[in-house]
């Protein structure tokens, strides 16, 4: 029996994150686009589970964009979730629950928790031990609903082969620094590059390596430290994971990652031939081997009912959709995991002059006289597309005023004058959490004191604040230096923002004043 942490990153906290794919009604949409019949999420209760939910700002996030869920979020780091509780309470969130508990004493639990409708693991099943998967898995067997689903990502084989090596060096080289995690990944970072630019043969043979250390100059040192250092870090292969979630009683159902699910998308024709007679989990197996696919965010289902004929065409109709960009940057050039991808414009024009209107139901758009007679099929598979390209999202109707959603950013926002880490906020009207980045929230306290008027007003505000915390503003990678031009700039964003942006979290629900 391992350690309460079990090898894991505990001496700094984890990024406080939120993943679009967790939100309920994402995944009802997912399940309905892959022909499961999903759990119902719309104005109706339902139970949901986070575990290893790390500073739990999804959860926090879910629960007031969802008034009728009832959230669940472990963590074994009491440290880690302490502050989302506080916050839960100060906002008056009374569906939400956070619960300081090691994967072994939860699996232990029994009945003593209670059931869920969807559970969901972001950024765990790589990074925990062989015997803290065996107490997930336990976990979800005994806890989870008939017909309920459950997301798994992780990090998976072949795409990560390669940098296996690297990662075990980097870590390697921390357990012999002294220091904090944070601190040691990018000492070992750095050494790893410098053996790559001294020619160090490894490096020369796998180039996709050296391309990645690259990208990695640029990431938050917390996330390298949680992301590399773990004791039992360990890339998967899709048919192992699904033989696990099998044991819990799970049928593998699709990717919440959509593009993935499209075979052309993942295979060049020559390749697709080759699934011919294919069982599921080698299709996705030889999918992973063509895109060489580093990361995979798994679906699984128990006892779901499938949805065929009628019932996909009632289902899909019934989900409502809005923009979730500004009207004026919508495209029909998509960027999906696959790449950027060009829609069928006959089919993708007309959707989006309609969403740019307003929320339209799936139903409604496919009464459109531009898309009479089409297969729904059709209109599906580009909707999909839309959605995963972060333009549109399926929404709740009644949750533009959420009060909890709202004193809940109102928190958040407020802890924008002193931190800079927390960068998502809740959106009711799609009950989920959207990306505000820190400048952004700052703007918001300032329309909050001043109103979206003055503009000169919110312009000062910004800046004093910025510059408080010893921040420049950055055009085209280079910080900006003169106070003059860090102003003029400042002014040049706040106007942008209160002309395009704000008009569109107001629409969101994300904030109820202006």
């Amino acid at each position: 029996m391992g350690a309460w942490q079990d090898g894991y990153v505990i001496d700094i906290p984890y990024v406080a994150g939120f993943h679009r794919e967790l939100a309920p009604g994402y995944l009802h949409l997912l399940g309905v686009l892959m022909g499961v019949r999903p759990p119902a999420v719309a104005d109706t209760e339902f139970a949901y589970c986070e575990l290893g939910c790390g500073r739990g700002l999804g959860p926090l996030l879910l629960a007031a964009a969802n008034p009728h869920g009832r959230f669940h979020g472990y963590d074994f780091n009491a440290a880690q979730i302490g502050q989302a509780g506080r916050w839960a309470e100060q906002a008056g969130l009374a569906n939400v629950r956070f619960g300081a508990e090691s994967f072994a004493s939860l699996a232990a639990q029994g009945e003593t928790t209670p059931q869920f409708d969807i559970v969901v693991l972001h950024g765990v099943y790589s990074w925990v031990s062989q015997e803290n998967r065996r107490h997930i898995v336990s976990f979800i067997r005994n806890r989870l609903k008939p017909g309920g689903i459950v997301y798994v990502s992780y990090n998976s084989m072949p795409g990560w082969a390669a940098f296996t090596p690297v990662q075990r060096l980097m870590r390697e080289l921390v357990i012999r620094r002294p220091g904090r995690s944070d601190e040691s990944v990018v000492a070992a970072r750095e050494f790893v590059s410098r053996l790559a630019s001294r020619g160090a043969r490894y490096f020369s043979a796998n180039e996709s390596v050296t391309l990645y250390l690259e990208q990695l100059v640029d990431r938050n040192a917390s996330y390298l430290a949680h992301e590399f250092l773990n004791e039992h870090w360990e890339a998967l292969y899709h048919l192992d994971v699904a033989r696990q979630m099998a044991e819990a009683r799970l049928q593998y159902f699709g990717s919440a990652t959509i593009s993935d699910n499209f075979v052309a998308m993942s295979a060049s024709p020559e390749i697709a031939a080759m699934f011919a007679g294919a069982d599921v989990g080698m299709a996705e197996t030889i999918k992973d081997f063509s895109v060489n696919r580093r990361f995979r965010r798994d679906l699984f289902a128990r006892e779901a009912a499938p949805l065929s004929g009628s019932d996909f065409l009632a289902a899909l109709g019934a989900v409502r959709l809005m923009l979730t960009v500004e009207p004026e940057a919508a495209t029909t050039t998509l960027t999906t995991s696959a790449g950027e991808l060009q829609t069928n414009l006959a089919i993708a024009q007309p959707v989006l002059e309609r969403l740019k209107q307003g929320s339209v139901g799936i139903a409604e758009l496919m009464a459109l006289p531009a898309l009479a007679g089409l297969p729904s099929e059709l209109l599906a598979q580009t909707l999909a597309f839309f959605v995963e390209s972060g333009q549109i999202h399926p929404m709740r109707e009644d949750g533009a005023a959420d009060s909890a959603a709202r004193a809940l950013n109102g928190l958040l926002i407020a802890e924008a004058l002193r931190d800079d880490s927390v960068r998502y906020l809740a959106a009711p009207a799609i009950g989920s959490g959207v990306f505000v980045a820190h400048g952004e929230q700052l703007v918001l306290n300032a329309v909050r004191e001043h109103g979206s008027e003055n503009v000169a007003a919110v312009r000062d505000f910004v800046w004093a604040r910025l510059k408080a915390q010893n921040k420049r503003l950055i055009n085209d990678g280079v910080p900006i230096e003169s106070e003059a031009d860090n102003l003029a700039e400042t002014e040049r964003r706040v106007g942008n923002f209160l002309d395009q942006r704000l008009p569109l979290l107001q629409r969101l629900g994300v904030i109820a004043w202006a």
